[in-house]
């Protein structure tokens, strides 16, 4: 067992840190909200974002694709006829 798995850190893979970056640089998303719902410290996926635009992440894989995933807040709750 490694030193990082004892003491309970995660070790993200490259494609990961590059799916969860580009995720935070999608138009509307909010870089706080998805390393919340990533389960990433705030302050680690903005180092992630500053060494991607310094190209200093490393290689972007390219079996990475990015869909764009709707935002949460605007929910189609349909149409009632009378």
């Amino acid at each position: 067992m490694s030193e990082a798995a004892k003491r309970g850190r995660r070790n993200w893979s490259l494609e990961d840190k590059w799916r969860i970056v580009q995720a935070a640089q999608l138009p509307g998303n909010s870089a706080a909200e998805v390393a919340r719902r990533r389960g990433v410290n705030s302050k680690l996926l903005f180092r992630w974002i500053r060494a991607a635009e310094a190209r200093q992440l490393g290689h972007r894989p390219d079996s990475l694709v990015l869909l764009p995933q709707p935002a949460l807040d605007l929910i189609p709750m349909g149409v009632f006829w009378r």
